[in-house]
């Protein structure tokens, strides 16, 4: 006790004592002891209930005896660190993939072509024009009122919307494509925004819109590899000023893709407009089926995929103990919620709810043999909605740059050519897709540390699976 109290060290401190012959001395730890306590790393052999208890403790003990209150740097330090040695590994980036819902969503437009052609003018043009109301959309289209009040309301999730079931006869194989499919209903409902009484396109409608002009120039390539072409409603667009408007329009949408545009066609030429070739399913899973020993990126695509997953199955019990943790902390000290000491903390609690939002709730109607909802409010689905959303973001990105690394560029990429020759000559004086890559992190810090993170906690899961593994063979 007297090690611990010395002064150079002071991790704890004495505080009172009690009785008169032979009293009772009480400690309590200090700052600098429950800083300490944090960076003890938690044997990952515990169960998850006690290490994640043992951990909002003492995040919580610090919050409220630091001064002044601890940065969101130290306590995301602090998580990082918990995730690693009771998960084995980091899950702080590790919980986006989303792209499988979005596949099916556009596998079932490209097999509708005909009847969703009505629709597809409406998103083309709030592609090239956003923030527009109902009257100019009516303008721009040359479409009734009628047909583009339909359009709106199946394609906007408005505060009142409601989601087609899955009733018993479409259930599918397992529960996993059950809210693969249920999920992509949700997309599809989530093409377009509104905002007062304004409309644009969400995250979904813009790469739907990118999808459809890539497949309009190199044949529909959906899971059943379809040969016909979209016609595209703006047609008289080149499709390279077509990308161009959109990445000018929708710049925070995709940051470090669209608001890197100008720097990103400077080191990609028109190789850039080809690059979103990964959105069509038979190209991504050409550019993901090769291994990294043969120039491709397998092995870091199953990963992440991996590591969603695992990442996910942990965000339930480490959301609940947080914030069970923090309620009962203020309900016996009448703490104010508002206090600057711990709103950070539950900031991050928040963070990890948005994360545990990726999994639907869903619940089986005993009256309708159908799925929904399980006993979500209005408020609830809408932020689920903006959770998935941003949950794209990280992997449209991630993938974006993933897909240079490799050694040839692939023939959808050829073809935004003005000619082979041309396309050859580029390839000669820019190098492969890796050799751009490369330039792009070399000139870039914001890309670099962003992607960097994301492949540093792909290898590192991949470490921590391997000593898992190398302990069954000892």
């Amino acid at each position: 006790m007297d090690a611990l109290a010395e002064n150079d060290r002071q991790l704890i401190k004495f505080s009172h004592k009690t009785g008169g012959r032979r009293p009772e001395k009480f400690y309590k730890i200090t700052e600098d002891g429950l800083r300490a306590l944090l960076s003890i790393n938690i044997t990952s052999k515990e169960d998850i209930i006690i290490t994640s208890s043992r951990f909002w403790r003492g995040v919580l003990l610090l919050s409220v005896s630091s001064k002044p209150p601890i940065s969101d740097k130290e306590l995301d330090n602090y998580f990082r660190q918990f995730e690693k040695s009771s998960l084995g590994h980091s899950a702080t980036h590790g919980s986006f993939f989303q792209s499988y819902f979005f596949d099916i969503m556009l596998d079932n437009w490209l097999r509708n072509l005909s009847k969703n052609f009505t629709a597809q003018k409406v998103i083309e043009c709030l592609a090239i024009k956003r923030n527009i109301t109902l009257d100019e959309l009516i303008k721009y289209t040359g479409l009734e009122k009628d047909k583009i009040i339909v359009i709106l309301h199946n394609h906007t999730i408005q505060a009142n919307f409601d989601l087609p079931t899955i009733t018993s006869e479409s259930k599918l194989s397992s529960d996993f494509d059950v809210h693969k499919q249920y999920y992509s209903n949700v997309i599809s409902h989530a093409i377009i925004s509104k905002t007062g009484e304004t409309y644009e396109l969400s995250l979904f409608g813009i790469m739907l819109v990118i999808s459809l002009i890539c497949n309009h120039y190199t044949g529909i390539d959906s899971n059943k590899t379809l040969t016909t072409k979209v016609d595209l409603f703006r047609n008289d667009i080149n499709p390279k000023d077509y990308y161009d408007m959109i990445a000018a329009n929708y710049k925070e949408k995709l940051p470090l893709i669209f608001q890197k545009w100008d720097f990103l066609k400077g080191q990609l030429g028109f190789f850039l407009y080809g690059s979103f070739d990964f959105l069509i399913c038979k190209t991504r899973s050409k550019s993901t089926a090769m291994s990294i020993w043969l120039g491709g990126n397998k092995e870091f695509y199953e990963d992440i995929q991996a590591l969603a997953s695992n990442t996910r199955s942990h965000l339930s019990p480490l959301y609940t103990i947080g914030m069970n943790t923090l309620d009962e902390f203020q309900n016996y000290n009448r703490w104010d919620t508002m206090d600057p000491k711990i709103v950070r903390l539950r900031q991050k609690l928040h963070e990890i709810k948005k994360l545990h939002y990726m999994d639907i709730p869903l619940a089986e109607s005993p009256d309708t043999n159908s799925l929904s909802f399980a006993n979500e409010s209005e408020w609830e689905r809408l932020e689920r909605v903006k959770i998935t959303e941003d949950s794209f973001k990280e992997e449209l990105t991630f993938l974006f740059y993933l897909n240079l690394n490799r050694i040839a560029f692939s023939d959808t990429i050829m073809q935004w050519s003005p000619s082979k020759y041309q396309g050859f000559k580029e390839i000669s004086d820019l190098g492969s897709p890796k050799d751009r890559l490369m330039a792009i992190l070399t000139k870039d810090n914001d890309i670099k540390q962003w992607f960097t993170e994301r492949i540093g906690d792909i290898i590192d899961y991949r470490s921590q699976t391997l000593n898992k593994m190398s302990k069954l063979y000892n």
